[in-house]
């Protein structure tokens, strides 16, 4: 008569067995961070400081050039003269880059790049600066989408590495454009002039106060509405730039002046059911969610000093 007990339980024990192997293939960096994290780098490049251009070439896409210089990086597509202030997605993105790691390795077998799309014509970042060059092929991304197979160009050796590298590298030009409106501090404020659906002016008094002015009316402002709409101001960004050429007509706009007597103005366009935004800092027509736009023109009874403030 079969032993069932035994046999159920090198079932069980051939099942976990399984079960513990597909957990380290599918997601080894996060069982072993430690292990992982003392394993050889893949990159030569130690530190986002010894990189000063970066190439990115995707498929079916027009390849993209980073550079880096005094003022921050700026990107470019190829054979295109003019180049764009770029965000901090870039810095972002290359600190996952020096965080990759030869820990698992997955195929040196060739016959198995295709399958795993890591080719040499796969999405390829090349990284150039301090006298060295390196490319890294970046193929499929893992079933939790928190890892990457990788390679460097010229290697045979595929790994499995941390990041979803397709996410920050397979993107178009205006994914790493910078899209701020401004650039300064609240604390640099001096006053904002708003025309459109309402008009009126904020201006900081002597003793930190700020005063609403609309028409013949002058009243102390609502403290804690102003310092709302002085970080929707300071933080705003477009949401993506309109490539249209259809600009709309004119919604209203934003004066705001500085304590240093110099002043930038945010234009809003309104095209259809898309509110559009630009300023001296961003002069590029860019699209906003229309609750932001409604923020800036609030009713003139929110931003009136409640009693006993």
């Amino acid at each position: 008569m079969p032993d069932f007990k035994n046999i159920n339980i090198r079932l069980l024990t051939i099942n976990l067995v399984v079960l513990i192997i597909a957990f380290l293939v599918n997601d080894p960096a996060h069982l072993f961070e430690s292990t992982y994290a003392q394993s050889p780098r893949l990159l030569k490049f130690r530190t986002q400081s010894e990189i000063s251009e970066i190439t990115i070439n995707a498929p079916g896409n027009p390849q993209l050039i980073l550079k880096k210089s005094e003022s921050g990086w700026s990107v470019q597509t190829s054979g295109q003269d003019k180049d764009y202030p770029a965000d901090n997605r870039i810095e972002k993105a290359l600190e996952t880059l020096m965080d990759l790691h030869k820990y698992y390795e997955v195929t040196s077998n060739e016959k198995k790049y295709a399958e795993y799309e890591i080719n040499d014509d796969a999405l390829m970042v090349e990284l150039k600066g301090s006298g060295k060059t390196e490319q890294l092929l970046i193929g499929k991304p893992g079933s939790g989408f928190n890892t990457s197979l990788a390679r460097i160009k010229g290697e045979k050796t595929v790994y499995s590495v941390k990041g979803n590298l397709k996410s920050d590298w397979n993107q178009n030009m205006d994914y790493f454009r910078n899209k701020r409106l401004f650039q300064f501090s609240r604390e640099n404020i001096q006053s904002i002039s708003v025309q459109g659906p309402v008009w009126y002016t904020l201006k900081n008094s002597d003793d930190k106060k700020w005063l609403l002015t609309s028409g013949n009316m002058e009243v102390e402002a609502n403290l804690i509405r102003t310092d709302r709409l002085l970080d929707d101001i300071c933080l705003m960004e477009g949401s993506e730039f309109n490539n249209s050429g259809q600009t709309g007509f004119v919604y209203g706009s934003i004066k705001v002046e500085l304590k240093s007597n110099t002043g930038f103005t945010l234009s809003i366009n309104r095209n259809g059911n898309d509110y559009l935004v630009k300023s001296e800092f961003n002069p590029y027509w860019q699209k906003i969610s229309e609750y932001r736009i409604k923020a800036l023109f609030p009713p003139m009874d929110e931003l009136k000093a409640k009693p006993g403030q």
